[in-house]
């Protein structure tokens, strides 16, 4: 039978054998308020046929138990069987206690007893939709009970197959689990160690006010930084950890706090070594600077006093071998400078500071100018140019050797101009990007990475003073400040030196 409403919102499959108990069950439904659709199945079978087909079509399932064949209390087991998720409701002549658990069982949503005089019918309107209401109640509360056991899971296994340390602490500072990576770290073996332990067991006692008032700040629900921690192992050893830490919320209530930690000891221990290493790799430069520049200044004073005194004694030849050792001492005197401070500039920056990069312009062409007027060379620098953040002394540094190196490479150009300017980038970058260019003798493409190595030095210079550090240096400088430095140029064709350099802060 077809829909017998226009716009039916309880759509009922309807099992049952008996003609006149079909009639029946239409006339209560049309007697009543509720809007209805009925597709009737006078077997199982036919019934099974159509779920398996779309049971998307149906609302709830009406099943009369004496059905021929298979019964209606063995239709609800195969319906529960197959996932079949439709309410169902078990329509019986008998009652008794047993046929009620066993419909129980079967995954029946109602048992409803037929009286003789067909009273049960006027019931139905009523009790059906309620019956699918409920159905849709219970249905949605396992689904969200089971979509929170899967996200619990996961969450689980994604804290133990971490390699980060998890720790959950309640409202009294007490630990009430931790992952295996957690324990691992700090010498435990066995979550029963430290369950119901005040987190104070691992924190050091210099920083124990600190770690207090983070965790009230977190239980009033504040956010706290994440940073670099300190923590004491079982053995009493200490270790270095990057932290965060939240609030965890239940039923709108906060009931204690979770952290991640991520264990930093070796690395920590690395960065020790490695300053300890620079640090004596920095004394040694300056010693071994010291202990060279002493003989060549010896060198460079007595070769004066050679000629000064002695010059009418010397022919051409031996005059011309003293001016010789003189320029080999000025060599070897910047060759140590330049040693010296590329060793003082392979540390990396620890402290920037946000300066205008036109002061430090001002400063290093301030310094050059009589070196640009000796070669007639006109410098064009760029105005409003933007704040960095750096090492003042080392960028100037750089952009020095820079200016210094487009002096060299100028040639005889007839109107030789050094420009230094920079471009604008995309306003969410990090970097500034800037650029000396010169319209000098140029690099040829084969030549743009080698010029940055130690000691190198192009053919066309190599008779004037350098030490082929020049490049070096600036390379090192930029790195150290999360930048990089490229070339952009052709032979004959002049040259132009980009690098990047930190935003203000």
């Amino acid at each position: 039978m077809g829909p017998t409403q226009s716009s039916p919102s309880l759509r009922i499959l309807l099992v049952e054998d008996h003609k006149h108990d079909r009639i029946a069950f239409h006339r209560a439904f049309q007697r009543s308020q509720v809007s209805f659709e009925i597709t009737e199945c006078e077997r199982a079978e036919e019934a099974l046929e159509s779920l398996r087909s779309d049971a998307s079509l149906f609302d709830l399932i009406v099943i009369d138990h004496g059905l021929p064949g298979i019964s209606g209390l063995d239709l609800c087991k195969e319906l529960l069987d197959e996932g079949i998720p439709l309410p169902m409701v078990l329509l019986t002549g008998r009652g008794s206690e047993e046929l009620a658990v066993e419909a129980l069982k079967a995954g029946v949503n109602d048992y409803i007893i037929k009286d003789s005089g067909m009273g049960y019918l006027d019931l139905l309107p009523a009790v059906l939709p309620e019956v699918v209401r409920k159905h849709g109640d219970r249905m949605a509360r396992e689904g969200a009970e089971s979509a929170l056991r899967e996200s619990e899971e996961r969450f689980r296994n994604i804290v133990e197959g971490s390699e980060a340390g998890y720790c959950f602490i309640d409202r009294d500072g007490r630990i009430k689990d931790a992952n295996e990576a957690w324990l691992r770290m700090h010498g435990y073996s066995s979550l029963n160690e430290v369950i119901g332990k005040h987190f104070a067991l691992t924190q050091v006692d210099e920083h124990m006010d600190q770690a207090k008032k983070d965790f009230e700040n977190l239980l009033a629900g504040n956010s706290i930084p994440s940073g670099e921690s300190t923590r004491r192992y079982k053995d009493g050893s200490l270790g270095y950890h990057t932290f965060s830490a939240n609030p965890v919320l239940q039923a709108g209530r906060i009931v204690g706090v979770e952290s991640f930690l991520i264990d930093i000891t070796e690395r920590r221990r690395a960065e020790e070594k490695l300053r300890k290493m620079n640090e004596e790799l920095t004394n040694f430069a300056h010693v071994v600077s010291h202990d060279l520049k002493t003989p060549i200044v010896h060198i460079k004073g007595f070769s004066s006093l050679l000629l000064e005194r002695y010059k009418e004694d010397l022919d051409e030849q031996g005059q011309t071998c003293v001016e010789r050792i003189q320029t080999s001492a000025h060599r070897m005197e910047v060759l140590v400078s330049d040693l010296l401070a590329l060793s003082g500039v392979g540390r990396v920056v620890e402290t920037l500071k946000d300066v205008p990069s036109h002061e430090i312009l001002a400063t290093v062409t301030s310094g050059l100018q009589d070196r640009l007027n000796e070669n007639r060379i006109k410098l064009v620098v760029a105005d409003s140019l933007p704040t960095i953040c750096c090492d003042r002394e080392r960028v100037c540094q750089a952009f020095e050797n820079l200016i210094v190196n487009a002096i060299k490479f100028m040639g005889d150009n007839k109107n030789p101009t050094i420009e230094i300017g920079f471009k604008e980038r995309a306003k969410r970058a990090e970097f500034h990007q800037f650029y000396v260019k010169d319209n000098g003798i140029g690099i040829a493409p084969e030549d743009h990475r080698k010029i940055f190595e130690r000691f190198r030095r192009l053919k066309e210079i190599e008779d004037k003073e350098g030490t082929g550090l020049g490049l070096a240096i600036v390379e090192r400088i930029v790195n150290n400040h999360g930048g990089r430095v490229w070339v952009e140029s052709e032979k004959g064709k002049g040259a132009t030196f980009h690098f990047t350099l930190p935003k203000a802060s």
